[in-house]
């Protein structure tokens, strides 16, 4: 009987990410709307191991957690103040 081989898995859902991450699903979804976590689109949004590296390589060290409240709260205050537009 032949073994089956393990394959590792890709791509996350927002769930799976914020396990992977440590953080709740609700900052995971304000993270990709802010546009920090860049998701595929298959179906649900998924996001790759690659996406999830990118990101904790891009912001380590960086606390978002006010930056993240704010926009959970405001989005329109946190447009005008973290993105300018």
């Amino acid at each position: 009987m032949a073994a089956k081989a393990t394959v590792e898995v890709d791509v996350h859902s927002a769930k799976e990410t914020a396990k992977k991450m440590r953080t709740d699903v609700g900052n995971i979804y304000a993270l990709i709307k802010m546009g920090y976590l860049k998701p595929m689109r298959l179906g649900a949004q998924m996001i790759s191991n690659i996406e999830i590296n990118r990101f904790l390589s891009q912001y380590a060290g960086v606390d978002l957690k006010s930056e993240i409240r704010l926009f959970k709260r405001n989005p329109e205050e946190w447009r005008r103040e973290y993105r300018d537009l």
